[in-house]
């Protein structure tokens, strides 16, 4: 869309030049529908860029999606007082129109559709916050069977100090079964949800690389390790394997 919209004018010319007469690109409203659609799509774009990517857990996407519904309620409120600070083509097209209420309306539709496909996710908010922030929870608004845990956990100075960086490492790392049994089960959960479809749209790309039309005769048993060697982000310390296998040699 944002293509199309820079060259408007060149394919207004195109086409007139070719006999097809394309009314709405001198259509003042149209332009501006145009402008408005270029303008939110751009930002629908950002999210989907935000929700893509390896190692997307399900609380990345649900911070992503709740930072843009918030985002669209202001969007709908300044649209409703002609506010177009956030709607960069909207606010530079040079028009006679000065009410844009009708966009607002839009973003509302658009709002409503956000909370209703994600509604469930709210469901699970004060466990994302646990799982992220586990020592500013306030213990007394978590389940009764993370409570004791989670007392033992922030009370703990040296796993406090290592909960930083990677989340996934920290909780296959520090947080024991044996100590922390409910909270690594909430944890192994949080993490094994995966929130987009990347993980298994790599592993079909994958899986057609492996499986080619010349590899007919490919055991299944075969192409499942070739694929777990695919799959895996596990570094092989192929030095320290040879060592420990008898070599052969001739006698």
């Amino acid at each position: 869309l944002l293509r199309f919209w820079k060259l408007r004018e060149e394919i207004e010319t195109f086409m007139n030049n070719n006999g097809h007469n394309i009314s709405e690109l001198s259509d003042d409203q149209w332009l501006l529908d145009l402008c408005f659609l270029t303008d939110i799509t751009m930002k629908l774009n950002e999210l989907n860029q935000k929700l893509q990517g390896e190692n997307k857990l399900i609380t990345d996407c649900y911070q992503a999606i709740k930072s843009f519904v918030t985002k669209l309620q202001l969007y709908e409120n300044q649209l409703r007082t002609n506010n177009l600070v956030h709607f960069p083509l909207l606010n530079s097209y040079k028009s006679d129109h000065k009410n844009f209420f009708k966009y607002s309306t839009e973003i509302a539709k658009l709002l409503e559709e956000f909370n209703t496909r994600f509604s469930y996710m709210r469901n699970f908010e004060e466990m994302f916050k646990i799982f992220l922030a586990p020592f500013n929870v306030e213990v007394e608004s978590a389940p009764p069977n993370l409570q004791m845990e989670l007392i033992e956990l922030q009370s703990s100075i040296e796993l406090k100090s290592l909960y930083e960086g990677n989340k996934i490492e920290y909780y296959q790392k520090y947080i024991l079964e044996d100590k922390f049994p409910n909270l690594k089960r909430l944890a192994m959960c949080i993490i094994s949800a995966f929130g987009t479809t990347y993980r298994c749209e790599s592993f079909f790309s994958k899986l057609n690389l492996v499986k080619t039309k010349y590899r007919s005769r490919l055991l299944d048993e075969n192409m499942t390790n070739q694929l777990r060697c695919a799959s895996t982000k596990l570094s092989v310390d192929i030095k320290k394997i040879s060592s420990k296998i008898q070599k052969q040699v001739s006698h």
